[in-house]
């Protein structure tokens, strides 16, 4: 009662009207609006992110791993799976995937957070756009994994892709075939053999131009992805981006549903009022507060800013220690 009552006197101080719009009334004992914590009877979770790439990947994989517990996430962990499966079985592959990782998190000296939660959960997993492929496999390989599938404008992705791949093409299967000269051509023709293999081919007559064949790329993935949900409607959750890392409340869902007791947002507290009405506003907005933290170009949103701006703090601090 106590806390429900500071919590509307916050809220009614609050200057943000876009704060108070999208918060709820009630919260649970874990300082949060009230969602379903997802994984129940699960000790060791399996996280999985997925997209198309260009999507929001670096800053779901940052979201993840600053949770509380043990919480092992990484980010396109190396080998990267290929689109085909080559005469391998996706189930064998999901099967070996998980002993990697998990081999992975083993070998670290600490996970981002030792301290055991109250539950006992175990977070494992990576954030890859490769998984889409072997999706069922791994929901099959292990009944505590989750997928989380995040979707960004089509033509957003496609300006993206085209700007970051440069001269290089992915999507097009006659592209061994075309011409590569000089060492400007020999690191495009590395590029392509390198993350070639995670992508879908499509022909010229299917595609004309790089473009169009991302086009068709984003939408196979977001057909894939749509069919995934709605087969595995507590496993899988298809995630608007760049709008869930800029809506606390969509960051705060996607957690519960990931099976994370007590969500974070920031690094250094749980979600509460005053943070939303201080930090958060609606979408795009900073809530008009002159102390808001800064959006970033890439879409990470408002609540990771502090979190990159607490590990510059942090690595200046130790430059200076060590001179």
């Amino acid at each position: 009662m106590l806390a429900a009552f500071l919590c509307a006197l916050l809220l009614s101080a609050c200057p943000c009207v876009a704060c108070r719009s999208v918060l709820p009334t009630r919260w649970d004992a874990a300082h949060g609006p009230e969602a379903p914590l997802g994984m129940p009877g699960c000790t060791t979770i399996w996280v999985f992110g997925l997209g198309t790439g260009r999507s929001g990947s670096t800053s779901l994989w940052r979201l993840l791993r600053f949770q509380f517990g043990s919480t092992a996430v990484s980010h396109e962990a190396r080998p990267l799976l290929p689109w085909t499966t080559h005469g391998e079985a996706p189930s064998v592959t999901a099967r070996r995937r998980l002993e990697l990782l998990a081999t992975l998190a083993e070998n670290r000296t600490a996970f981002t957070h030792p301290r055991t939660p109250a539950d006992g959960r175990r977070f494992l997993g990576d954030v890859s756009s490769s998984y889409l492929p072997y999706a069922e496999a791994l929901l099959e390989a292990s009944p505590c994994a989750v997928l989380l599938v995040l979707q960004r404008d089509r033509e957003e992705v496609v300006r993206s892709f085209a700007a970051k791949s440069g001269g290089a093409d992915f999507w097009h299967d006659d592209v061994a075939a075309t011409p590569r000269a000089g060492l400007a051509g020999a690191e495009v023709r590395g590029q392509e053999a390198f993350w070639g293999a995670v992508f879908p081919k499509y022909t010229r007559v299917q595609a004309a131009t790089k473009q169009d064949a991302i086009r068709l790329y984003w939408e196979e993935y977001a057909r894939r992805a749509a069919q995934l949900a709605a087969a595995h409607p507590q496993r899988v959750m298809v995630l608007q981006s760049p709008a869930v890392f800029q809506q606390p409340l969509e960051a705060w869902r996607m957690l519960r549903f990931a099976g994370f007791q007590k969500p974070r947002l920031r690094p250094d507290h749980p979600f509460n009022c005053l943070v939303a009405c201080k930090h958060y506003g609606n979408g795009n907005q900073s809530g008009g507060r002159g102390d808001a933290p800064r959006l970033t170009r890439h879409g990470g949103g408002a609540f990771l800013q502090p979190i990159r701006d607490r590990s510059r703090v942090r690595l200046k601090t130790q430059r200076a220690v060590n001179g």
